[in-house]
């Protein structure tokens, strides 16, 4: 190549990369604004971003305009008292776990305070820039959601058009780089960050992601089959130093048991927030909506999909309702299990506690 041409091509790179953001293997755009350390293009095999090689971190600080979008009907105090009702008398599992959720105790101050904080959204709606990334924020618990989700999939607090505000392009990429987003992390190495997520549907609730940035379970192939199974383990070990003692608990009274049996791990599609992540919860939960098909695609499926058809046949696109709420209904006999091991640690202490009562009194 002549000397002008390759300075032609390289005023053309930095060009592209000043002009727009770049496509990641399985075409995720990471909608950042950034400058990579060496002027070359990523190659087919390795166009994975590390946040080794980011220099400038995301700027969400971007002001949206007014549009004229036409808002969804306000949610009285009534109709929260409805979606309350509806939630406690699905099955018997929401009834017990959703209760547990703060919203349900707002007083009718509170909820008028949300009424009116969407009320002023609806009169000043923001427009979508096309490049950014938007969520719906709970009123309640202020958890990050999907924009085609009807309730927060933190607390079940209902969710509707005014809620949608910004959110930053890559939240756990911010983690990954060190920087402190409100949540504990609990181990860290090159290629895997385990952490508390930030809004736990269980006391155990783990989120656990790769370093690289993958967008989506949309952009995995059957290579990265060994990188989701060292997820899971990660998540597995944590658990496992927790040493939860009703989990010990089960242990002792069944040899054969495995801590795997009461893990509900899986993917949520779509995303909140876009960088991919394993969560990881042990019952009890606060709730089950986290599980609820056809959004929650669970550990197992993902890798059985990946090794038999080499991508994720994500439900949206292939329903399959018979495996959807079998996942849903072994997430909720898990939690049920829990309880009842629960309940025996607790009668077992009980009684330990009455017989070292009366040793002391002989």
């Amino acid at each position: 190549m002549s000397s002008h041409k390759y300075i032609q091509s390289t005023r053309n790179f930095i060009r592209r990369l000043h002009s727009s953001s770049f496509l990641c293997r399985g075409g995720v755009d990471t909608n950042v604004a950034y400058r990579r350390s060496l002027l070359l293009p990523p190659s087919p095999a390795t166009s994975v971003y590390h946040p080794s090689r980011l220099l400038v971190s995301v700027d969400s600080n971007i002001p949206c305009q007014p549009t004229t979008a036409t808002p969804k009907a306000r949610i009285t105090s009534v109709q929260y008292q409805n979606h309350r009702a509806m939630s406690s008398t699905s099955n018997a599992a929401s009834s017990n776990g959703n209760e547990d959720a703060a919203w349900k105790k707002f007083t009718p101050e509170q909820l008028q305070q949300i009424e009116s904080a969407r009320a002023e959204a609806r009169a000043n709606p923001i427009q979508m820039d096309p490049k950014g990334n938007y969520g719906l924020i709970c009123r309640a618990c202020t958890k990050p959601n999907n924009l085609n989700q009807t309730f927060c999939t933190g607390c079940g607090f209902p969710c509707v058009k005014e809620d949608i505000q910004r959110l930053p392009d890559n939240t756990f990429l911010e983690l990954v780089k060190g920087k402190d987003i409100g949540t504990k992390v609990h181990y860290r190495d090159d290629e895997i960050v385990v952490f508390d997520d930030k809004f736990p549907v269980s006391d155990n609730h783990l989120d656990v992601i790769p370093c690289e940035v993958y967008e989506d379970i949309k952009c995995l192939n059957k290579e990265h089959i060994p990188m989701l199974q060292k997820l899971y383990q990660r998540g597995k070990d944590e658990f496992l130093r927790r040493r939860i003692p009703w989990i010990e608990a089960a242990k002792e009274e069944d040899p054969a048991f495995e801590i795997d049996q009461l893990i509900t791990a899986g993917y949520n599609f779509p995303v909140s927030v876009k960088h991919l992540h394993l969560h990881m919860v042990m019952p009890p939960f606060k709730h089950e909506k986290i599980f609820q098909y056809p959004r929650w695609h669970n550990h197992r499926k993902v890798l059985h999909d990946l090794e038999s058809h080499g991508h994720v046949q994500l439900y949206c696109d292939k329903p399959n309702d018979e495996e959807g709420h079998a996942e849903y209904q072994r997430a909720m006999d898990n939690w049920e299990r829990s309880k009842q091991l629960i309940k025996k640690g607790e009668e077992k202490q009980g009684k330990e506690a009455s017989t070292s009562d009366g040793t002391e009194k002989r």
